[in-house]
């Protein structure tokens, strides 16, 4: 696992948001194979060989040290090196509104 963020503070106001994540995984273990009752009749190997990454990139407006407005853009792949398992990703837009008492 590998985790980095950055923060640009442009002036008392104005912060530019950066993060990523990044994992790497392989291993092997074995499956279950039940019977049509449920049961465990044997079990097969299952191998995994792969990656996550998950991106964040946004805006935030302090308004008082009480309030801020955030816009993010969020990311997320995930790719497997087996063929029979397809990749994974989505993207997302959060607008987010905060005010503490």
């Amino acid at each position: 696992v590998l985790a980095a963020s950055f923060d640009v503070h442009w002036n008392k106001r104005w912060v530019t948001n950066l993060g990523w994540q990044g994992v790497q995984f392989n291993g092997s273990e074995v499956q279950a194979i039940k019977d049509f009752n449920g049961e465990i009749v044997n079990f097969k190997p299952y191998v995994q060989d792969g990656s996550e990454q998950l991106l964040n990139v946004g805006m935030t407006y302090h308004f008082s040290k009480q309030s801020f407005l955030s816009a993010q853009l969020n990311g997320f792949h995930r790719q497997d090196e087996i063929p029979s398992v397809t990749d994974y990703r989505w993207k997302q837009w959060t607008l987010l509104y905060v005010m503490n008492f």
